[in-house]
């Protein structure tokens, strides 16, 4: 078999998206990634850290193809490649530099220049550009588009909005020393290109190989052999802690979550100058001999805000909003904030303090000692419930997961069984549109229309299947404030979730 290894800019990929000599064979899945997802791959391409390699195939082929998500249509004829491996990667990057996706990716310059380590964010489209609406409005508020930075004539047409001299010299030497790779023609990606005639037999075992066998190597590997000439063993500790605590087991967190709280710990009771944060490289840079000492101690303190967040109705991993917001629970826990963890827990749930730049947040929380600072105006009859509501579920999975959670809480119950989703060890997220259908979360299924249900009771249930025709569905959607007529949640219902 002839395949040869190259390295391609990002701007090759995206110009034959452009161009239709680039698309999908028709069996790949559709692009599933979150907001979150792609911008933590812009920060890893801004870093010029390795972002894996695509696998190619040369084309055209023999059969059906679609094209990239939000790109323009392309014809058998004029491809040249197609990506087996890699289509997240591929189409995040295009929707970022393209400025083509339902949501802006973006990269705050103020946030930057004041020491930010997630300056790059995304907003929803609708919202960011009905503030933002054009390049001076951005440029005045310090925030550039990914593709207002990607090309040289483009930065230098945003900059020349900007007023301040001194202001310009600053932005261009941060775009210089913080997003290198976010620029045109300066990040190479890996890929490896397969000839044109290769055999679909064996076309057929590369795929179905890489879809089954890829591992992360991760800073919890890393420390494993960092911690080796220490004599504790890390992965055995973190079996251990597992059999010790039944819901280490059952929602069987990141290993990198005990790490992070060991992070925190050592930041709060040693000093930042013994931790910088929880970021990987952060992790990584912790001094040995305190990751052993406050191990048992974290173990201990996370297992106990697992414990604490059954009171949210979080009881299986299905249900976490962020794991960012375990560690708050824990930090909670920690600073004894007595009587207000479910405040605490509501408000940054309803705001989504941690929908991006998580890790960042979490240690703010940490170093403001987890204070409550609530204005209560904002969850008053007053506020926009209903625009709350009719966010988008899957796009809004924090928001949508808390709310479901705490809908568990108060005892909803599954459509099939009539039994409490709380004793399910598994549970799945559906909507339910105008009409009672039951359907798999989609980009049109609004928070007021969530339903949960127990992965058992998904497998079930079949397409098409309306919640009425159930035999507990009338029940099961009053019990997660569903009417029985919309089938959509009212603002006052959602309201009194979060007093």
């Amino acid at each position: 078999m002839n395949f040869q290894q190259v390295r391609h800019p990002i701007d090759y990929v995206v110009q034959r998206i452009r161009s239709g000599r680039l698309a999908l064979p028709d069996f790949q899945r559709d692009f599933v990634w979150s907001p979150s997802q792609v911008v933590d791959l812009l920060d890893s391409v801004a870093r010029e850290w390795p972002i894996g390699s695509l696998l190619l195939l040369s084309g055209p082929q023999p059969f059906a193809f679609r094209a990239i998500d939000n790109a323009p249509p392309t014809s058998g004829t004029e491809l040249e490649l197609y990506v087996l491996d890699g289509q997240q990667r591929v189409t995040a990057m295009y929707h970022a530099i393209a400025n083509v996706s339902k949501y802006c990716y973006y990269v705050d310059f103020q946030d930057l220049l004041n020491g930010g380590v997630d300056p790059i964010k995304w907003a929803s489209r609708s919202i960011f550009e009905k503030k933002y609406p054009d390049l001076e409005s951005r440029a005045r508020a310090g925030l550039a588009l990914i593709k207002d930075i990607w090309d040289q004539p483009a930065f230098f047409s945003w900059l020349a909005e900007i007023r301040s001299e001194q202001l310009k010299d600053n932005f261009i030497q941060a775009r210089q020393d913080n997003l290198a790779g976010l620029q045109s023609k300066v990040y190479q990606i890996m890929a490896i290109e397969l000839e044109r005639g290769i055999e679909l037999e064996a076309l057929a075992r590369i795929f179905e190989t890489i879809n089954r066998t890829g591992v992360a190597l991760t800073a919890f590997d890393l420390l494993v052999a960092k911690l080796y000439p220490t004599k504790f063993n890390l992965r055995e500790a973190w079996d251990q802690a597992k059999e010790r605590y039944e819901n280490l087991l059952r929602f069987d967190p990141n290993e990198l979550e005990i790490l992070k709280l060991i992070s925190l710990l050592i930041r709060k009771n040693e000093g930042r100058q013994y931790s910088k944060g929880v970021r990987q490289g952060d992790l990584l840079a912790l001094d040995p001999g305190l990751l052993v000492r406050y191990w048992e101690d974290a173990v201990d303190l996370y297992a106990l805000a697992l414990d604490e967040c059954k009171k949210f109705g979080i009881t299986t991993s299905e249900l976490v909003p962020s794991w960012s917001m375990i560690l708050g629970v824990a930090g909670c826990l920690l600073y004894q904030v007595k009587g207000q963890t479910e405040i605490w827990w509501k408000d940054r749930l309803r705001r989504q303090v941690f929908a991006q730049a998580a890790n960042t947040k979490i240690v703010a929380e940490f170093d403001s000692s987890m204070i409550l600072d609530i204005a209560e105006d904002e969850i008053g009859e007053g506020a926009d419930w209903l625009n709350f509501l009719e966010k988008p579920a899957r796009a809004n999975g924090l928001l949508t997961k808390g709310v479901l959670g705490l809908f568990v809480a108060r005892g909803a119950i599954d459509v099939l069984t009539g039994e409490k989703i709380s004793a399910s060890d598994q549970v799945a997220i559906r909507w339910v549109d105008k009409d009672g259908e039951i359907k798999k979360l989609t980009s049109e299924g609004p928070i007021g229309r969530a339903l949960v249900l127990s992965e058992a009771s998904a497998k079930k249930i079949k397409k098409g299947t309306k919640i009425l025709d159930l035999p507990y569905g009338g029940q099961a959607a009053n019990s997660q404030g569903l009417s029985a007529l919309e089938y959509i949640r009212d603002a006052s219902t959602t309201r009194q979730l979060f007093i």
